[in-house]
């Protein structure tokens, strides 16, 4: 046989370079026993070895867990299954229905309704297309709307004056939150408007800024944000920012334009049938810095008038709107001029004004 004569030969050529001695036998043995295994052992059969079909399927995926449930999703994971030729992907079953195949080890399911429960099951593939048996079931629940602790976003960048309300109203925020299952996150920094990053915010609350606070690339990310549903809020001098921006004075629903100096007015409650107002009797008396406008949008639904003979320095007339909400280009978007002195946000009627405009926004 040639597997013989291959060893033989090896042996010969070995004993050329080997002084035999006692313990020189090793290496040839060792060497001999790599062409024996090459050869198909002893049977001297020279055709080579073809493998069996790959029949083993890779184990059940074990400790399936659900988490961070949404209204409208749930996050799934388990551990890796094992296989003698290799795991390549796990089908993801959603009450008994095959619903995706993924490569990793986790898996979102989008587009739940909210409240309900669903079933998740996980299944391995290997590379030959063996697929385990699946795995125990688990449950997940989507959240009710009302348990829901939203993301707001409070963008605080000013370029043109600074009011010195700005942290007091970042504080009263984050206390409404607390107590209405919504978390603030607050910045100056415009490099967080991406439309990654302002998806994960069910409202951008624009609290005191003036001037250019977004460059264009910023501006576009902020607008397919409110175009995909998003929510804008503006507080006072938001309506003092972005002159040169168009779409954002649309959606904010008017422009500053001048102010008299801080004194007490009264405002007429045109409606109470929203919650940023549905608090409040017939008239509001209290003190601010009342802003005039221009360039208002005729598609807001004004909440509140200013009545200009309560006060002096007022210059829009009859029709003199101080706070309103709108749906504007597939999103929401409420404005209140309130909020230029520090104690404006200490005023419990302010603050649940405030609430119910952020209440609106996230569509509650």
């Amino acid at each position: 046989m040639r597997c013989v004569a291959d060893i033989r030969s090896l042996t010969l050529r070995k004993k050329q370079l080997f002084v035999m001695k006692k313990n020189d036998i090793i290496p040839i043995l060792v060497v001999a026993l790599i062409f024996f295994s090459s050869c198909g052992g002893s049977s001297g059969d020279d055709s080579p070895m073809v493998p069996d079909a790959d029949t083993q399927a890779p184990s059940v995926p074990l400790n399936l867990s659900t988490s961070n449930a949404t209204q409208s999703a749930i996050d799934i994971a388990w551990d890796a299954s094992t296989d003698n030729v290799g795991v390549t992907g796990y089908i993801v079953f959603r009450d008994g229905n095959e619903l995706t195949t993924v490569s990793g080890t986790s898996y979102t399911a989008m587009s739940l309704e909210p409240s309900t429960a669903y079933s998740f099951a996980v299944a391995a593939v290997d590379a030959a297309g063996n697929r385990s048996a699946t795995s125990s079931s688990v449950n997940g629940t989507t959240l009710d709307p009302s348990m829901q602790t939203d993301q707001v976003l409070v963008f605080t960048k000013t370029t043109g004056f600074r009011h010195g309300s700005i942290q007091n109203g970042v504080t009263t925020l984050t206390n409404l939150g607390a107590t209405n299952n919504f978390e603030v996150t607050q910045t100056e920094d415009a490099d967080n408007f991406t439309l990654t990053n302002l998806q994960s915010y069910g409202l951008v609350v624009f609290l005191n800024t003036t001037g250019d606070v977004l460059n264009e690339e910023q501006q576009t990310a902020f607008e397919n944000y409110i175009q995909n549903g998003g929510s804008y809020m503006g507080v006072h001098s938001a309506t003092d920012t972005e002159f040169d921006w168009a779409w954002y004075g649309e959606l904010a629903g008017a422009y500053f334009m001048d102010h008299p100096a801080i004194q007490e007015a009264t405002m007429d409650v045109l409606s109470t049938d929203h919650p940023a107002t549905s608090h409040l009797n017939t008239t509001w008396t209290r003190t601010d810095e009342w802003y005039n406008f221009r360039n208002i949008n005729p598609n807001i639904t004004v909440l509140l008038n200013l009545d200009e003979s309560t006060y002096t320095g007022g210059s829009n007339g009859n029709d003199h709107p101080i706070a309103w909400f709108q749906e504007f280009d597939g999103g929401r978007s409420f404005y209140t001029a309130g909020g230029h002195t520090e104690a404006s946000y200490d005023e419990p009627n302010f603050q649940q004004h405030l609430l119910g405009g952020i209440l609106y926004c996230l569509n509650r």
